[in-house]
């Protein structure tokens, strides 16, 4: 009975897993996080600009 249970909360996990991938993949997901990434690096290089002595 444990064993059943614990292939079933396996399989979720898997299924979960998949869908994850799937939305990880898309385009859209990937070009928006090295959107952000270049705009947190492009605010840290005018800040070290404006505050320089």
């Amino acid at each position: 009975m444990l064993f059943l249970q614990k292939q079933k909360s396996c399989a979720k996990i898997q299924l979960v897993l998949k869908g994850f991938k799937q939305f990880i993949l898309k385009g859209n997901v990937v070009d928006l996080a090295v959107g952000v990434v270049i705009g947190v690096a492009f605010g840290a290089v005018v800040t070290a600009l404006i505050f320089q002595k």
